[in-house]
């Protein structure tokens, strides 16, 4: 079953997944589920393993072969908002979920999950003083992250963070995910991804403009060469 409902303010989605459907899932899927709901993965382990990254903690537990908890068999006694949800392939389950929630078209940015891709470490970060010197004091001297903006004529200054092979000299890869290793005293712009602007609609954080021929698996394939 799939289900759709709201628990203390999250919008939690059911997926009780079935071998034959698994090819049916890609990552981009996975990933605009993951910036918008609460996700719940329910069957046997071999199907399930590989989407550890997109599991939201503490809200339903993780098993080992077919074994549906109770508490999956939702009602709507239990809760009256459950919206049942079909599944034939990937642009219809995104039609029906935006047609039982528009607002959910865009991100929120109380909802909103980094999915660890890193796409976002790909463009130029400016930064300041005080950015500097929170970077400076996990033990990085100035001089060795620190660079002139690119795009920029006349420099006089350098207030960007340097980057290898076009994207920032902090981001990291641990297995399949893309981390920052200054993570607790990254920059302020980098904080506040993707929502710059209060008004903004965003319905992607990889804006179009970012998105690159040359994937960051074979960046850092290059980078350890």
């Amino acid at each position: 079953m799939r289900g759709l409902f709201n628990d203390m303010g999250m919008n939690v989605l059911v997926f009780y997944l079935k071998k034959e459907e698994i090819g049916l899932i890609s990552e981009e899927l996975l990933e605009f589920l993951f910036k918008r709901y609460t996700l719940s993965f329910v069957g046997e382990k071999s199907l399930i393993q590989g989407l550890e990254r997109y599991f939201d903690d503490g809200i339903f537990d993780r098993i080992d072969n077919i074994a549906i908890p109770s508490f999956v068999f939702i009602t709507n006694q239990h809760f009256p908002d459950l919206k049942t949800i079909s599944f034939q392939n990937e642009q219809q389950l995104k039609d029906d979920l935006l047609g039982l929630q528009p607002q959910q078209r865009f991100l929120n940015k109380k909802m909103f999950k980094c999915t660890k891709c890193g796409e976002c470490c790909r463009p130029i970060v400016k930064v300041d003083e005080e950015d500097i010197r929170r970077i400076e004091s996990v033990g990085y001297q100035r001089k060795d992250f620190l660079d002139y903006d690119p795009l920029e004529r006349g420099h006089t200054t350098k207030d960007t963070l340097r980057q290898k092979k076009n994207v920032c000299m902090f981001l990291k890869r641990k297995g399949e995910e893309f981390i920052c290793s200054i993570y607790d005293s990254r920059p302020r712009n980098c904080r506040i991804y993707p929502f710059h602007s209060k008004n903004q609609k965003l319905e992607d954080c990889i804006p179009t403009y970012l998105r690159k021929p040359e994937s960051l698996r074979e960046i850092f394939r290059k980078r350890a060469a």
